[in-house]
């Protein structure tokens, strides 16, 4: 029980420094696999063509109160970079707009990959459509995904766009009968994936019933990370208690704790 009480005794830990130092910047939380949030405003799109042909609307001049800018495009080929942390899990992509038009408006969340020395792959990984031409109001159209996120070798975009019938249209497309507001991405932190073979001799790679260590993958995603060693001499000796001193090593390397040159 040593193991379970030190390992808990350090996440409490953790948790509670961590909380208490971000919740001063107005966020509750930057570790954890909790579900969290990355929004982009209309606003962040710009122009293929290097032209920036967005039109800002802002609610008083479409309604009697407010002032939440909106965003029309006259090209509709329109991109904005996507910024997740690497290893992430993307689990849904939602669109919020407004559409009054005879045509659908789209969103499309596009991975662009290097392989070697070939031209890059481009992986869509979610296409939202509204799709509900000549119908006025505000909406949300969603998909959930299961996608790790890699920003090792590639990068992420959203392309905006009007649509018929799911298909694609990169047209012009004027005026403010259609209106991009903003596109949420929910993502969570995760454990990278257990490897084949383990690290330390008395941590064994497998389940419990096939004589592994029921820490394994955690076990492993330190000492991938750089924040263990080990004890010395191939082992990570995972039931001995944790001092004060190798608590300050594995928190100062789990967060990078520095202090910047005066």
């Amino acid at each position: 029980m040593k193991l379970d009480i030190r390992v808990a005794s350090l996440i409490v830990i953790c948790g509670s420094v961590v909380s208490s130092g971000v919740v001063a910047d107005g966020v509750k939380s930057q570790f954890g696999p909790n579900t969290r949030y990355t929004t982009i405003g209309g606003e962040s799109f710009t122009s293929e063509t290097g032209k920036d042909t967005r039109r800002f609307f802002n609610q008083s001049e479409l309604y009697a109160d407010g002032d939440i800018p909106e965003v029309a495009f006259s090209d509709c080929n329109m991109r904005a970079a996507v910024n997740l942390p690497s290893g992430v899990k993307l689990s849904r992509i939602e669109l919020f707009g407004y559409d009054n038009s005879d045509l659908g408006t789209a969103i499309r969340l596009h991975q662009i990959c290097r392989v070697g020395n070939n031209p890059p792959m481009d992986n869509i990984i979610a296409d939202l459509t509204s799709d509900i031409p000549g119908t006025p109001g505000y909406f949300i159209a969603g998909e959930n995904t299961d996608h790790t996120v890699n920003n090792n070798t590639c990068h992420y975009s959203l392309r905006a766009f009007r649509s018929f019938q799911g298909v694609a249209i990169f047209l012009g497309c004027g005026g403010q009968d259609a209106r991009w507001v903003s596109t949420r991405l929910e993502w969570q932190r995760q454990t990278s994936p257990a490897p084949a073979v383990a690290t330390f001799m008395d941590v064994p790679q497998g389940s419990i019933a096939t004589g592994g260590h029921p820490f394994f993958a955690e076990i492993e995603a330190l000492a991938a990370s750089g924040i263990t060693g080990g004890c010395g001499n191939g082992n990570y000796c995972p039931d001995n208690p944790i001092t004060r001193g190798q608590f300050a090593a594995f928190f100062a390397r789990a967060l990078g704790l520095h202090w910047p040159d005066n």
